[in-house]
């Protein structure tokens, strides 16, 4: 009998961690995207989050952190992010614009 309650909590902490990297990068940059198409900033950015766990992340992951920041208000942030993902990606001419409306 003891030996079951040891098991049971690193059995639900294993489900624990298992919900945060259920889905794949692509599918967590998705979620991210209709969150922010969705005004639901800070899910956005909490899917952010996980995407970065599982996978280093890309140009598209800094252009959506930049457009989550800049719709919570942090427009330095923003614009941090949206420079990086410029780093990683050249020919994104709808960010240099939000860059210049930002400055």
């Amino acid at each position: 009998m003891r030996k079951l309650f040891l098991i049971a909590p690193i059995f639900l902490t294993g489900l624990l961690y298992a919900t945060e990297t259920a889905f794949t990068y692509q599918e967590l940059i998705q979620q991210a995207s209709r969150n922010i198409r969705e005004l639901r900033f800070e899910k956005a950015k909490e899917k952010l989050s996980i995407a970065k766990s599982v996978q280093t992340p890309e140009y598209r992951f800094y252009f959506l952190m930049g457009e989550a920041e800049l719709g919570l208000g942090y427009k330095e942030d923003a614009l941090l992010n949206f420079k990086k993902s410029l780093e990683l990606e050249k020919n994104q001419p709808d960010i240099y614009l939000k860059c210049a409306d930002i400055s």
